[in-house]
């Protein structure tokens, strides 16, 4: 949200900010930029500033088991250093995350089963989004932030406000566009040959964000 707080010295404030925060919590090179964030959100208020914890699941075990463990450590770690999770993106390999795990890390995290998001491994990149409208967070992202949407319905009573944000999304061309792209990604009309110059070929992952990427 826009406030004069936030020291943002742009003509034109934005309407919406997103932070990323990368690496491993409790390294200590992000350790000044945790406790930045901390002290952004008490500047600007609980209302205009929420937290999404991404994390990973790891898939062991035969048969294969989501566990949950690691994800209640960064919590209860990001809990400690002042941060409370409003939404926990759980990426994992194996597909949806299954109800048991949602239910366990809403028990230890306190994060409601709502709140918790599964973003499991997919054909593109561009599906991520897709992935989140699915699991209605637009509509949860507005009701934690007391968004405006504009253009919503407001006449509609009969269909509750969540449903007419989520169809006011799903309808948009905004949306529209982003789903034939990501069907496009997967539906290729055509194939090109990319050279990559680099002095360490030889060896196998020493470009393999590049190559992934590609």
């Amino acid at each position: 949200h826009d406030d004069p707080n936030t020291g943002d010295d742009e003509q034109l404030p934005p309407e919406i900010c997103i932070v990323e925060l990368g690496g491993t919590l409790g390294d200590i090179e992000s350790m000044p930029f945790v406790e930045a964030l901390r002290q952004l959100q008490e500047r600007v208020g609980y209302k205009q500033m929420c937290f999404v914890h991404v994390s990973l699941i790891p898939v062991l075990g035969s048969p294969p088991e989501q566990k949950t463990k690691p994800t209640q450590h960064s919590v209860k770690q990001m809990r400690q250093l002042g941060l409370t999770p409003d939404f926990l993106c759980c990426r994992n390999s194996l597909g949806e995350l299954d109800s048991g795990a949602k239910e366990k890390l809403s028990g230890f995290t306190s994060v409601p089963m709502e709140r918790i998001v599964s973003l499991h491994d997919v054909s593109n990149i561009y599906h991520v989004p897709l992935m989140l409208l699915e699991q209605n967070f637009p509509a949860m992202l507005v009701e934690r932030l007391r968004l405006e949407v504009k253009g919503l319905d407001v006449n509609d009573e009969s269909v509750p406000e969540k449903e007419r944000i989520m169809r006011h999304v799903r309808e948009s061309e905004a949306m529209k566009s982003w789903t034939r792209l990501a069907q496009s990604v997967d539906d290729p009309q055509g194939e090109c040959v990319i050279a990559m110059v680099g002095k360490y070929c030889n060896q196998g992952d020493a470009y393999l964000s590049v190559v992934k990427a590609l």
